[in-house]
């Protein structure tokens, strides 16, 4: 994948994670499977 494309996908993650940890903060058990989600592709980047 070229740099540009990573840097959108990243960017489409970390909204998902914002938008998980505004479920936690509502209490929603699901949130915090949002946030461990939207971690994932930054552990697969080398």
């Amino acid at each position: 994948m070229s740099e540009q494309t990573w840097s959108w996908l990243l960017v489409g993650f970390e909204l998902l994670a914002i938008g998980g940890m505004w479920l936690v903060g509502a209490r929603k058990w699901w949130g915090w499977g949002m946030v461990l989600a939207s971690s994932l592709p930054w552990m697969v980047m080398d």
